[in-house]
């Protein structure tokens, strides 16, 4: 049992030393560094200032559930809730104000 475990621990340790080869984050689209970089560059001035630079800046970005505690108690998100959004199974069955309400600390 010792020796199997020796083993296994040798081969672990000799996949974990990676033996991959590095490449630059340009490689898997075939650009050289310096087109990457170019490219990335240019993506990034034109979304300064864009409709969706101002929505991430100014507007209500949710980064988690909207209400934790529920799917705290459940066991989590069932996965019918994300397949529903992308699906677009779920609309908006009320009519929005069109004057935005004031500023507030969300809590």
């Amino acid at each position: 049992m010792r020796r199997m475990i020796a083993c296994l621990s040798l081969v672990l340790l000799l996949f974990s030393c990676g033996w991959s080869q590095e490449r630059s984050a340009g490689d898997a689209r075939g650009l050289s560094s310096d087109e990457f970089r170019e490219r990335a560059r240019e993506v990034a001035e034109r979304r300064q200032g864009s409709a969706d630079d101002r929505a991430w800046r100014e507007g209500f970005v949710a980064l988690g559930a909207l209400n934790p505690l529920r799917w705290a108690r459940v066991g989590g998100i069932p996965a019918w809730v994300n397949r529903s959004a992308h699906n677009g199974a779920w609309r908006l069955a009320a009519e929005l104000p069109a004057d935005s309400p004031p500023r507030a600390d969300a809590r």
